[in-house]
């Protein structure tokens, strides 16, 4: 009875521990399972809510002035237009042309150093011709001031213009552009280029920068004024948008073969069961028939190339060479080859390789960047590196050891742009080092391409060899000299790493007025009411 009542206590402590342990692991499941859920809720509001490329509206900007004072200043006047008849024999050309202004009722004043006759027979011709016939035969120009009309010899016009431009008689137009989709700072020197100069080569007006509202303040001749504002009409619009998803994935070269690297080729399905020109990546094989298209739906038997199936230059990528070579193949590509995948087949691929343990997918960034802005992403670790100074004291310093994807996108027009892509791999060789220091392996690779909306560019090449020595055997046994190989195994191993880079770029649809949008709570209240559904189901 005793040993009974000494073993009742600890009976009770060991079940309270464990119902205590299951709550806790049970609270624990259910943290998790709630964290899941909602990270998986805001995965799918991220995707419904993918964004789009801005509309052009066009934009009217008024300059600062009255118009009255533009067209004063600007407009070229005109000269009468009244028919006359006009007869002179040997006359001064002073004379004549005095003659004309009082026919037509026009001022005219003649610099003294126009001098010369002229001889004179026109018959019921309009009054412009005849004087303009006049001022050039005898080699002399003409300009307006006011309402006055001046004849002089060139040298008095160029004397004119200077002074002109002296005097500044042209009054400055003032105008704020407001720039909506490009930097005003970018477009302010090229603009500043179209200002007139005067005779000391110097611009008659400024443009200025408002960084604060991204807004030009020009202030320049009206006429000056007129030509910015027509360019930043044409050059303010915006830029399309492009969407980046990019999957990089470290495997072995024999896990890329399955990924249909080895074999990889393009197909196009133009003129072939009426498919749309899409192309995608062949996943292995170098012979067979060709089945359906698999971005409407189906599968195919791989083809590589065969009857001119493939395209040229994108047939076998050489960074994986195959044992044998189909012989009607259409060449090689250098670690690089691209077509369009149906759906989310590369998804689906990877994920069933990563959880078999075939690769490890390192990151899968998705970015939306502007034309022509680059996007970047970086994976990595940064490393110390100890040196002493003069007075030998410690000095560390970091270095980037990271894996890092840049990409320029530029469209070219709906369906086609031109990528610039750089990679750049940097790894620490900690079998190597100097005073502790271990060693930076850099990789890099740079190329331009052009590819078309929705297509997938491989980039490979990327490799790693590993190479490992070991022996096992009987310990005390394998170490006796003469005999101890008959107790022991040496291994030797020697593998390739191989770091595959899939770039899919999609060029986001403009936002057509009058579509709906949604907020996040109305998204989220979607969300719910699926679950919800899906649940009841159940």
């Amino acid at each position: 009875m005793r040993r009974e009542s000494r073993n009742k206590p600890i009976l009770l402590g060991a079940l309270a521990l464990c119902l205590i342990l299951a709550i806790a692991g049970c609270a624990h499941d259910k943290k998790a399972k709630e964290s899941e859920k909602f990270l998986e809720k805001w995965k799918t509001i991220a995707a419904q809510s993918e964004g789009h490329s801005p509309s052009f509206k066009p934009h009217t900007y008024e300059p600062l002035v009255p118009a009255e004072v533009d067209k004063a200043v600007i407009a070229e006047k005109e000269l009468p237009t009244k028919v006359v008849s006009l007869r002179m024999h040997d006359a001064n050309i002073v004379a004549v042309l005095q003659a004309l202004g009082r026919i037509a009722g026009q001022s005219i004043i003649v610099s003294p150093n126009v001098s010369g006759s002229v001889n004179v027979n026109i018959v019921n011709q309009p009054w412009n011709e005849i004087f303009k016939s006049i001022v050039k035969t005898n080699g002399l120009a003409y300009e307006w001031e006011g309402d006055i009309l001046r004849v002089m010899t060139p040298e008095d016009l160029e004397t004119s213009i200077k002074l002109n431009a002296l005097r500044n008689r042209q009054p400055l137009a003032t105008t704020v552009l407001n720039i909506r989709y490009a930097e005003a700072a970018s477009l302010q020197e090229y603009l500043g280029k179209m200002l007139t100069q005067d005779g000391e080569g110097k611009a008659r007006g400024t443009v200025e920068v408002d960084t604060q509202a991204n807004a030009l303040v020009v202030q320049a001749i009206p006429e000056d004024v007129r030509r910015i504002v027509k360019l930043v009409e044409h050059l303010d619009r915006p830029s399309r948008q492009i969407k980046l998803k990019a999957h990089i994935v470290e495997t072995t070269s024999d896990t890329a073969r399955e990924l249909g690297i080895q074999w990889g080729g393009g197909f196009k399905s133009d003129g072939m069961g009426g498919y749309n020109n899409n192309m995608w990546v062949v996943p292995g094989g170098t012979g067979g028939t060709v089945g359906t298209d698999p971005v409407q739906g189906g599968g195919t038997t791989p083809t590589l190339n065969n009857n001119n199936n493939g395209l040229s230059g994108h047939g076998m990528v050489s960074s994986f060479i195959p044992k044998t070579f189909p012989k009607d193949g259409s060449g090689l590509s250098l670690g690089l080859m691209f077509g369009k995948i149906g759906g989310n087949i590369l998804e689906a691929q990877l994920a069933a390789l990563e959880s078999d343990d075939k690769l490890r997918i390192l990151s899968s960034p998705s970015i939306t960047t502007l034309d022509n802005q680059t996007a970047f992403t970086e994976n990595g670790a940064e490393v110390p590196y100890i040196s002493l100074d003069e007075a030998g004291n410690a000095d560390v310093e970091w270095k980037d050891a990271v894996l890092r994807l840049e990409i320029t996108p530029h469209v070219i027009d709906s369906d086609v742009m031109k990528l610039k892509i750089k990679v750049k791999k940097d790894e620490v060789d900690l079998t190597r080092n100097v005073q502790g220091n271990p060693y930076i392996i850099k990789k890099q690779t740079e190329t331009t391409l052009v590819t078309r909306d929705g297509e997938t560019v491989v980039i490979s090449g990327l490799t790693k060899h590993r190479a490992s020595t070991g022996d096992t055997g009987i310990p005390g046994l394998k170490d006796v000299a003469g005999v101890g190989k008959l107790f022991s195994s040496d291994s030797k191993s020697n593998s390739l790493e191989e770091v595959l880079i899939f770039i899919t770029p999609s060029i986001l649809s403009e936002w057509s007025d009058g579509t709906p949008t949604k907020n996040i709570e109305q998204l989220e209240k979607e969300y719910d009411e699926k679950t919800d559904d899906e649940n009841g189901d159940q």
